[in-house]
């Protein structure tokens, strides 16, 4: 730890400080690695149920966080928020389904949690610089 490696403090109270610094970074150690487990339980829970509309304030209070800590800890985590981390792997999931299945893109969407086909093809051509359509003929490689 940083703060104990500094010479040591002369005075009675400077030693009692330094040593309570050291208690607290001890102690709140392990509640970070309890928030980046909990990210990473929230991290499952929006990329195996991409089709429910769960809002990101249920899932931190199914979680147990804050809600705005769970929102800084998780785009911490993952280098974005929790909402663009769900509608990035449903644009995954559609992706996969495009090039494996025959499932039309109104099927893909209801089914991966997009309010419809067009919803889905906006947020497709985005990402991906292409339509669906032209992503399964095989334009996407």
């Amino acid at each position: 730890m940083l703060l104990l490696r500094r010479a040591p403090p002369r005075s009675g109270a400077e030693q009692q400080i330094w040593a309570l610094a050291g208690w607290l970074a001890d102690a709140l150690a392990p509640a970070v690695d309890d928030e980046t487990a909990r990210c990473d339980e929230a991290a499952s829970m929006l990329s195996e149920d991409l089709h429910r509309q769960l809002t990101m304030r249920e899932v931190a209070a199914r979680l147990d966080l804050d809600y705005d800590r769970f929102r800084r800890v998780f785009r911490d985590r993952f280098g974005r928020s929790p909402l663009a981390f769900r509608n990035d792997r449903r644009l995954d999931v559609a992706a996969t389904l495009l090039r494996a299945t025959n499932l039309t893109c109104r099927e893909i969407a209801r089914r991966i949690g997009f309010s419809d086909e067009f919803h889905l093809s906006r947020r497709f051509r985005t990402r991906y610089q292409m339509s669906p359509t032209a992503y399964r003929r095989g334009s996407g490689d």
